[in-house]
Formats: structure tokens, C-alpha cells, sequence
């Protein structure tokens, strides 16, 4: 494995770093690299090889939690041997799901052509797809150590007083510079609509019992990581690690639709 002082990028692009980085620790020589979606904290890219392969690029900044990161891998790899679709993650030369240097760290996964998001919200079968796919992950991660359903308290579940003080955090980021389009735009908008509900939370957090039986077994399923096809759910971006305190259900969710479109999803989610 090169040394990480063979790569030291402050004077080059990021793009330019990630590119030398899946050659250098994957052994991937990319004869071209494009800009993919960004992510919130994340530059992503597409890596195309000399055999015409497509590799899924995540380059993460510095002060990154990587042992976050790579039990999100692992989870998501656990995911995959209960047949969900989860992309295969490339490892490094030494076996890493990782590769770290200087002031980067990135991921490699394949790319998953030919897809749309969830994010201009959920239509006709797909509410189903969706509810399948995402009944079959929670059962397969039931069986992983730290997926299993357990008793906890109830303000285990939702601590507003956490939950607002998470929620005012990027908001005063985005108060700095305000977003106007894309991924962070959306987040902006969605944090903020997060803040204005909590009023509402509080009050369903009264009347719940003083424990409940929680699972806890994934993070973010927010509109841009769902990738439904007309008939099935192609594909999830990835799984944060388990131990997260408090999943999210996603904005897929809080699309407008027809009345009973949640509920096939629902009725999906059940075993057949």
C-alpha cells in the first residue's frame, strides 16, 4: 500500500485527489472522473476504468467520524446478504473499506447506471417497491447484533431538548450562506420544517409509555437515497452505522400524493 505521504493534496483538486486516490489504494486507474450529486458534507464522484467499469466515489473532509463511516459500510454489507439492494463496496489493496490521507478519506462502492431518486417524491407501484424494500432491510438487520429490537426509554427515542439543539446547529450554518438549490437547499428547507414540528413532537412525547421497543437499524432514508424503478427499489445509497441514536424516516415520506399511497407501502412492508 503507498505511504500517505505520497499523497498530500492541499494545492490539488479535490476531484483531482479522489482520482489519484482509487488509483494509489484501489488499483482503480479512472480514465475519467465526474462530479456526482454532493452530498451535505461529502463530494461525490463517478469514476469510469479503462474496462468501462463505474465506481461510486465518496470523498469525505477532514474531522470526519471514519469509525462512523466504516460501521455504515459494514452494516451496509451485512444488509446485502439479506438479498437487499445495498451496491458492493470495492475494499482497498490491504482489505480496507476505507482509504485515508492527509486531508481526505474516501469510500469506493459501484455505481448503480441508469437511475432517478425518490426526490421529486414517490408515485403509482413505487410506494410499494419502497415498502418492501425497506420491510425486507429492517427484518434482515433485526438479525445483526445491534439491530436487534429492544425496550428503552421513552426520551431514548425522541429527546427534543438533543433534538433541537441538533436541528438549530446546521441551521445556523446555512444562516452564514444560505443555500439556493440542490442537496443542501433541500436540507435547509427540511431541517428547518424538522424545527418548526418539535412544538408537536412534545406533545406526542407526553403521552407515550415510559418505555418502548425500538429498533434502530438505519439513518437517513431521505428522498435522494432511494432509487425506485417502476416496479422495485433499485438500490439504497448507504446505511449509517446502527448505533445511531435516532433514525429518520426520510422525506420520501412527506411528499404530497394520493391518500393511498402510504398505506401500500405499508401493507408492503409486512412478510409476504
Amino acid at each position: 500500500m503507498p505511504q500517505e505521504e505520497e499523497f498530500l493534496y492541499r494545492d490539488a483538486s479535490r476531484l483531482q485527489a479522489a482520482a489519484q486516490m482509487t488509483t494509489g489504494f484501489y488499483r482503480i486507474v479512472p480514465t475519467v472522473v465526474d462530479e456526482g450529486t454532493a452530498g451535505i458534507a461529502t463530494s461525490n464522484y463517478v469514476a469510469q476504468d479503462s474496462d468501462g467499469a463505474q465506481w461510486f466515489v465518496k470523498a469525505c473532509p477532514a474531522g470526519t467520524d471514519l469509525d462512523a463511516e466504516r460501521q455504515a459500510l459494514e452494516l451496509g454489507e451485512f444488509a446485502r446478504l439479506g438479498r437487499n439492494p445495498v451496491p458492493v463496496v470495492r475494499k482497498t489493496l490491504d482489505g480496507a473499506l476505507i482509504a485515508a490521507a492527509d486531508r481526505m478519506a474516501v469510500s469506493v462502492a459501484a455505481y448503480i447506471e441508469d437511475t432517478e431518486t425518490a426526490a421529486g417524491g414517490l408515485s403509482h407501484d413505487r410506494w410499494a417497491a419502497v415498502g418492501e424494500t425497506v420491510g425486507r432491510l429492517h427484518r434482515t438487520l433485526a438479525r445483526h447484533p445491534d439491530g436487534a429490537p429492544r425496550r428503552v426509554p421513552a426520551r431514548e427515542v425522541c429527546d427534543v431538548k438533543r433534538a433541537r439543539q441538533r436541528l438549530n446547529r446546521p441551521l445556523r450554518l446555512f444562516a452564514k450562506r444560505p443555500p439556493t438549490s440542490g442537496l443542501p437547499a433541500r436540507a435547509h428547507e427540511t431541517t428547518a420544517r424538522r424545527l418548526d414540528a418539535l412544538p408537536a413532537v412534545t406533545d406526542i412525547v407526553k403521552g407515550l409509555p415510559t418505555t418502548l421497543t425500538v429498533q434502530t437499524v438505519h439513518g437517513d432514508l431521505a428522498s435522494p437515497n432511494l432509487f425506485p424503478s417502476r416496479a422495485a427499489c433499485g438500490g439504497i445509497d448507504r446505511l449509517p452505522a446502527a448505533r445511531s441514536p435516532q433514525p429518520r424516516l426520510g422525506t420520501w415520506a412527506d411528499r404530497p400524493g394520493p391518500a393511498d399511497r402510504p398505506g401500500a407501502a405499508a401493507v408492503a412492508y409486512r412478510p409476504r
